[in-house]
């Protein structure tokens, strides 16, 4: 009867170095010291006979992946610890050893996955070193459990990509920022640049927002810009940029529409201001040459006509 010992040697095309039993006790007082050595390392240490066997499990191991050294010593390593999506490469890799002498993930220190008893995959770090003793080949690895150090850099990523977030969003509004804007507008200009497609800009100002936050008070100014950036968002695509450009002034990016399609939506915007108060815009169109400066300048120049025109009306500029 073929016992499941020698299956896993014969799946890497290798006849067992051992029998299936357990490997033979070291005597004497340097095999005790080096026993005690092992298991009070904090890294699990793993050895592995020429035949993907088990030779030794510290209690390192027994912790990291749930098997007692009774329990491993003598089983095919493969079945053990290998997620079965990498048991292939890890014959592989064995067999080519074995027949060359070649070992190239030897020596190196190497990050992967490694499976639990409980079958949860989880990633390790470890180095593997090959030893030849009286002809005999053994692999021996320390491992390392690096699931909290995978979850420490996660949530480090996440921190840092909420804090440039938030270095790029305005915090009354939750809009864009004037430098989530400009980093925004410099991508809808080169997208536009070589697409040899259309751009519009707008900027638009609250009328009489000044007295009506005096008259009212910061709160309800800071509750009116809040109302208004719901509002206008709600009104644009997934790809127009809307952001607070400064005070009550808010500008929008309209990519790929040329102006006789943006103006309807700013009107839509411009006319969607709650509390009976009234707004005024500047919409221009990128004419294929000036740079993102001018073009803001210019819908900036249109706005203030706007303004100075009594407002709550639109300005255009080709």
């Amino acid at each position: 009867m073929v016992t499941r010992m020698e299956q896993g040697g014969r799946e890497a095309g290798l006849p067992p170095e051992r029998s299936a039993g357990a490997p033979d006790e070291a005597t004497g007082a340097s095999s005790e010291h080096l026993r005690r050595v092992l298991d009070s390392a904090h890294d699990a240490f793993v050895s592995m006979d020429a035949g993907g066997f088990v030779t030794d499990w510290n209690r390192a191991a027994e912790e990291t992946f749930g098997w007692t050294r009774g329990e491993a010593v003598g089983r095919v390593l493969a079945d053990l610890i290998v997620p079965p999506g990498m048991r292939d490469a890890h014959w592989t890799g064995l067999r080519r050893f074995l027949e060359s002498g070649e070992g190239p993930v030897l020596g190196k220190r190497l990050e992967l996955s490694a499976m639990h008893r409980e079958g949860q995959e989880f990633p390790i770090e470890l180095t593997i070193s090959a030893l030849e003793t009286d002809g005999l080949v053994a692999f021996h690895a320390f491992v390392r459990d690096v699931s909290e150090r995978h979850r420490a850099e996660a949530e480090r990523e996440a921190l840092v990509e909420k804090l440039a977030s938030l270095a790029r969003t305005d915090e009354l509004t939750g809009l864009w920022n004037r430098r989530g804007w400009d980093e925004l507008l410099r991508r809808e200009f080169a997208r536009a640049a070589r697409e040899q497609g259309h751009l519009c800009v707008a900027l638009l100002d609250l009328d009489g927002f000044k007295p009506y936050n005096d008259g009212n008070g910061h709160q309800a100014g800071d509750d009116l810009l809040r109302v208004v950036a719901g509002a206008w968002r709600s009104c644009l695509r997934a790809t127009d940029v809307l952001a607070r450009y400064g005070g009550d002034e808010f500008a929008v990016a309209l990519p790929a529409w040329p102006l006789d399609a943006a103006l309807p939506v700013i009107e839509r915007l411009r006319t969607n201001v709650p509390g009976g108060q009234t707004c005024s815009a500047g919409l221009v169109a990128w004419d294929g040459r000036e740079t993102a400066e001018q073009l803001v300048g210019r819908a900036d120049t249109a706005l203030y006509a706007a303004k100075g025109g009594g407002g709550a009306c639109t300005i255009t500029a080709g």
